[in-house]
């Protein structure tokens, strides 16, 4: 009875979401109705015929199978120069039509769910995305779109940091590294990236860090002497997006945390967050709602259990500890990600944001 109330759950979840998105409806034929099952002797990926639907808490998580060119190697092969597919940084919506690597709900890999995540929320809310961000998020944090922004501004152009490449020891800025740039809508066939190119400046980044470290609390707006705080999001919402959204699906991701596909894109990356000890606590690593690691064990550099962070794919790296009240970013421009020496910076930095706060200099 138990498994039969789930797959009704798992089904009324699918059909809300194709909705939407009819793209991904299980059984429509398309791309994202297959899963690949590995390969033949010739070295092609096979694929075979999803049993499961996809959800939105599936894409949320990401176990939803979709997977990026550098996270998994049948995903590199999809996308030029290797496969036929456009590169996922052009925009393009064939991007991200591809099969998914495990049945969805089994397994974590961090991918493209957040561009179908993009497009749900643009059709449901009848906004472009950078309307979505503005309207939603941005202008109740008191956030202009000339300090966050999806499309630069031509002041923006002159002031960005350039994106480097490490090669060794020595950085190569030469490498052309850009998001879609669309002046107006996006041409047909191409939407708002959602997956990554927020170009804006640290402290209204941090603005949206400082909205979310109110313990148990949801985000508040930004606070001026003429407005009284106001939750972006219900208590309720707020919690459930900030839980181990995994640990209901029992899934746990081990390490590595990110195996990389594509070696100038991405380091190998073993564990997300060190931790202060290695026997006790939780195995592996969480993640939330909110597109975040969720720290199952008390790190080495202070951060409570329960402390959620991510990253840009440039190096740049956030956190925030509900618990303790603090959180923190730290922002670098070059490949390829997971750096061990900026992983390292990062720790430090963390370790330091908490010998502050506990006033331990």
């Amino acid at each position: 009875r138990d498994n039969y109330q789930a797959r009704k759950r798992a089904s009324s979840q699918h059909q809300f979401l194709t909705e939407v998105l009819p793209e991904l409806k299980l059984g429509n034929g398309m791309a994202t109705d297959w899963i690949f099952d590995g390969q033949d002797k010739e070295g092609n990926w096979k694929l075979k015929r999803a049993e499961v639907g996809i959800t939105l808490r599936h894409l949320l998580l990401h176990v939803s199978g979709f997977g990026y060119g550098f996270t998994a190697e049948e995903f590199r092969d999809l996308y030029e120069p290797y496969g036929k597919l456009p590169e996922l940084g052009s925009g393009a919506t064939a991007a991200y039509m591809t099969p998914r690597s495990f049945e969805s709900g089994t397994d974590w890999l961090y991918g493209c769910s957040t561009d179908w995540i993009g497009r749900f929320v643009e059709r449901l809310s009848h906004l472009t995305l950078q309307e979505a961000y503005q309207t939603l998020v941005f202008d109740p944090l008191g956030i202009s779109r000339g300090e966050l922004c999806l499309f630069r501004s031509k002041e923006m152009d002159l002031n960005r940091a350039r994106v480097s490449m490490k090669i060794g020891e020595s950085f190569d800025d030469s490498m052309p590294f850009d998001t879609p740039q669309f002046d107006g809508a996006p041409p047909v066939g191409f939407a708002e990236f959602a997956t990554a190119g927020l170009w804006g400046t640290v402290p209204a980044y941090a603005r949206i860090l400082e909205s979310l470290v109110h313990g148990t609390a949801p985000p508040h707006r930004y606070l001026t002497s003429d407005t009284s705080p106001k939750p972006l999001i219900s208590k309720a919402l707020w919690e459930t997006a900030t839980s181990d959204g995994l640990a209901s699906h029992g899934i746990s991701i081990r390490s590595p945390v990110l195996k990389t596909a594509m070696p100038h894109v991405m380091n190998n990356i073993d564990t997300w967050y060190p931790a202060k000890t290695v026997e006790g606590g939780a195995k592996g690593e969480g993640w939330t709602m909110m597109q975040s690691f969720y720290n199952r064990r008390e790190s080495s550099s202070g951060m409570s259990v329960g402390t959620i962070g991510w990253a840009g794919l440039a190096n740049s790296y956030w956190f925030v500890d509900q618990e303790v009240g603090v959180g923190g970013v730290i922002l670098a421009q070059f490949l390829p990600f997971g750096d061990e020496k900026m992983m390292k910076t990062r720790d430090e930095f963390d370790e330091m944001v908490y010998k502050f706060k506990r006033a331990e200099f």
